[in-house]
């Protein structure tokens, strides 16, 4: 076979996996906190960053002031935060607690019952972020920072803030230098 028909018929195989991841996003609704369901697609910014979270995790909760501080540092950025609960392990109302003690106003907050976007993400652990830009792409995935080494053990310095840096590059047009990392936490139930 030539080797550009090759190439254009590969590419299009390409093209046509991105296209349907891209509208596989597009059908994603939650139901947010307040009861509405509202499409994944149609959250504003320039760049979304979701946080799968969960009630009980100890690394959940304590990443509440980092993710309140990075939302503070990039709201006039037209970058929003998203927090995300997985499945249907923890009630709806300890859920809302939880945002209510933390005083989390990471934009707003959803329940993803059927693990949609959890999928979608492919996310494994609480806490994992995405930054997703405005086609549903994901530019980055994974840790916070690099304070937590494993669950119960964590680093006295911060020397890796995986998110911020992602964010600052992507918002530079620069492409992300560390797209992909491990998250540490709880295991998404």
């Amino acid at each position: 076979m030539n080797k550009g028909i090759l190439l254009v018929l590969l590419f299009g195989m390409l093209f046509s996996a991105c296209d349907k991841k891209v509208l596989e996003y597009s059908k994603i609704n939650l139901e947010d906190t307040e009861g509405k369901e509202r499409a994944v697609s149609s959250l504003k910014g320039r760049f979304i960053v979701l946080t799968f979270l969960s009630p009980e995790c100890p690394l959940s909760e304590n990443y509440t002031l980092t993710l309140k501080n990075l939302q503070s540092e990039f709201r006039d950025k037209e970058v929003f935060f998203y927090s995300i609960f997985p499945g249907t392990f923890y009630p709806k109302p300890q859920i809302i607690q939880f945002l209510k003690r933390y005083d989390l106003t990471l934009g707003s907050s959803f329940f993803d019952p059927a693990y949609r976007l959890s999928d979608y993400c492919e996310a494994t652990t609480t806490p994992e972020v995405f930054v997703i830009d405005q086609l549903g792409q994901i530019q980055y995935q994974g840790a916070i920072d690099n304070w937590a080494i494993t669950l119960g053990k964590q680093r006295q310095v911060i020397s890796e803030h995986y998110l911020r840096d992602a964010l600052i590059e992507l918002l530079d047009d620069k492409k992300v230098t560390i797209s992909k990392t491990r998250a540490v936490g709880c295991i998404i139930e």
